[in-house]
């Protein structure tokens, strides 16, 4: 990557990172690929493929398992490949948004590859120092690595995180990937989606709407990370 292209993210941080220390001291429209039928029943909010649940703590509510996750992860690798003819998939590449989004890029680049036998690249980008509250926290985020291992002018990058809320990462990750180039088309790919938008963002490819009241949380878990597959809804309070 030209160094150059490097600058204005470094600037940035030193920017927010002063701004925060500072503060310390006073779709254009589309049509929407949703997948909903894929044996989740609409009357449940446990959904597995294996009967009942196993027994959880308070609190603690099994929502989708390995093989849901992969079903709807495989739904949307086939809707990607869906929209882009043949001859476009090498421009093609999926960023993951750390830390969740990143799996989940690399799953989706997995079964493109297994479907077309082109697997696309992959990068992974860090937004916390882009967050619209980044003056308002009580500690420094985590920044986790950028990895961008491509240029990003006139390439159709593809977003993918685990769940999509308020829209307020995505806004943050759109602006990170600007910093780096000038993609010539932006979609967005979603596992989840649990509504409670604050901005007027949609993903592109969804795996799963799932309606929650405000006081729960929904936590995946990812066998790269956590060693297994699932997703969890959690109380607000509740540690994981």
């Amino acid at each position: 990557m030209d160094l150059d292209k490097m600058v204005f993210p470094a600037n940035r941080c030193l920017c927010l990172l002063s701004c925060w220390y500072r503060s310390k001291k006073l779709r254009r429209s589309r049509s929407f690929f949703v997948f909903q039928d894929m044996n989740f029943p609409e009357d449940a909010l446990l959904l597995t493929e294996h009967g009942d649940a196993p027994e959880m703590e308070p609190g603690k509510t099994l929502l989708l398992d390995a093989n849901v996750m992969a079903a709807a992860i495989t739904n949307i690798a086939q809707a990607i490949i869906s929209e882009f003819p043949e001859e476009h998939l090498p421009e093609i590449a999926l960023v993951g948004i750390q830390l969740r989004g990143v799996p989940f890029a690399s799953r989706l680049a997995e079964q493109i590859a297994a479907k077309t036998g082109r697997r696309p690249l992959c990068g992974s980008i860090d937004i916390n120092m882009y967050r619209d509250d980044i003056g308002m926290r009580k500690m420094l985020p985590v920044i986790r690595e950028t990895s961008l291992p491509f240029d990003v002018n006139g390439r159709i990058l593809i977003l993918a995180d685990d769940v999509l809320q308020t829209g307020r990462t995505i806004r943050a990750a759109l602006d990170a990937l600007n910093s780096y180039g000038r993609p010539s088309l932006i979609r967005l790919a979603a596992l989840l989606d649990r509504g409670l938008r604050e901005y007027p963002i949609r993903a592109d490819y969804t795996g799963k709407l799932c309606e929650l009241p405000r006081e729960k949380r929904i936590k995946v878990y990812w066998q790269e990370l956590d060693g297994e597959d699932t997703v969890y809804t959690l109380d607000r309070t509740q540690k994981t």
